[in-house]
């Protein structure tokens, strides 16, 4: 995901990881950070319960914006199933390779 993303948000990305005191992405998007898991359950209250994209069942929080990480808004966040997501990052990835 990193490779796509402009480098200016991979600073910022990095910026807020080190204030929340972690190393890594994957590190706060995991079933072990605690702030996570809250963000996500407040999100099923805050925001519609199904993939946004094809109207499966929901199955991950992606985000579209790392501006708030950890107090993201309703705005920042959508719920996937795990095809769209992937698609979702795919498109981002092919995205990226052919930016100018």
């Amino acid at each position: 995901m990193a490779d796509s993303l402009p480098i200016r948000q991979i600073v910022f990305i990095g910026n807020s990881l080190q204030r929340l005191g972690l190393k890594t992405l994957k590190e706060y998007e995991s079933k072990d950070c605690k702030l996570w898991q809250v963000t996500k359950e407040r999100m099923k209250k805050l925001l519609p319960y199904f993939c946004q994209d094809c109207h499966s069942a929901a199955q991950v929080l992606h985000h579209i914006s790392y501006e708030h990480l950890g107090a993201e808004r309703t705005s920042e966040v959508a719920w996937l199933c795990r095809d769209c997501h992937t698609k979702r990052h795919q498109d981002l990835s092919n995205w990226a390779k052919h930016a100018p």
